[in-house]
């Protein structure tokens, strides 16, 4: 009884080439596909959570809780910050003002000197034109002062730091709460460490949007940009 003859399997085109024991070859260097930073990772759902050691996850937790109160820390550094920052802007605000204000009377009394100097203490008119020169003088640089009390701008600065504070306590009582409210009556069960890596995300943007604003109310008491 004649057989047919057996059918030879032609390699496909794409195919990679056959290394040892009839093994596809690995690949080339440089043709392995490449990881991309941008890529999404993966979400830590709740069953990923229920699914871990409970000696990993309690790990896990202590983890987050550390990064989470160091960020709720810097929160009430900054408005410590603004505190010390607003009586410092205050106190040389008040300083430069009632420097300028006492130095002003005092011109007022040299252009009263300048004008209303007796005529009989002083016939050739001599002292008159020392004050009157004087006077001028005086003007100048209480003028160059001004402007620099102008430029330091004490008042808008402390506004700022006023406003900063508002900004670094909001955001510490609201995310403490958060934690207290959806964190602290799961313990260390899997709902807790769902609810806490969402909420440190959230910190995170938080903390972004405010060093935004921060930089924001400083660049608006510097004044517009010269271009």
């Amino acid at each position: 009884m004649a057989t047919d003859p057996p059918v030879k399997l032609e390699p496909r085109p794409d195919a990679p080439a056959a290394g040892p024991q009839g093994l596809p070859s690995p690949p080339a260097a440089g043709t392995e596909p490449a990881f991309e930073p941008g890529s999404p990772l993966a979400e830590t759902t709740l069953e990923y959570w229920s699914g871990m050691a409970e000696e990993d996850r309690e790990k896990c937790h202590t983890l987050i809780e550390t990064y989470y109160q160091n960020l709720l820390e810097h929160f009430l550094e900054g408005a410590n910050g603004a505190v010390k920052d607003y009586t410092r802007f205050g106190r040389r605000g008040k300083q430069w003002r009632t420097t300028l204000i006492v130095l002003m009377g005092l011109l007022a009394v040299l252009n009263i000197l300048a004008t209303s100097w007796p005529t009989q203490w002083d016939p050739t008119k001599t002292h008159r034109e020392y004050i009157s020169f004087a006077a001028a003088i005086y003007a100048s640089l209480l003028a160059m002062l001004a402007n620099l009390e102008s430029f330091f701008n004490f008042s808008d600065k402390k506004t700022s730091t006023r406003e900063s504070r508002e900004l670094y306590l909001d955001a510490f009582r609201e995310f403490e709460m958060l934690r207290l409210v959806h964190v602290y009556p799961f313990g260390l069960e899997a709902q807790a460490c769902f609810n806490f890596s969402r909420l440190y995300r959230r910190l995170v943007v938080k903390d972004l949007e405010l060093r935004r604003k921060i930089l924001q109310l400083t660049e608006a008491q510097a004044g517009p940009k010269k271009v």
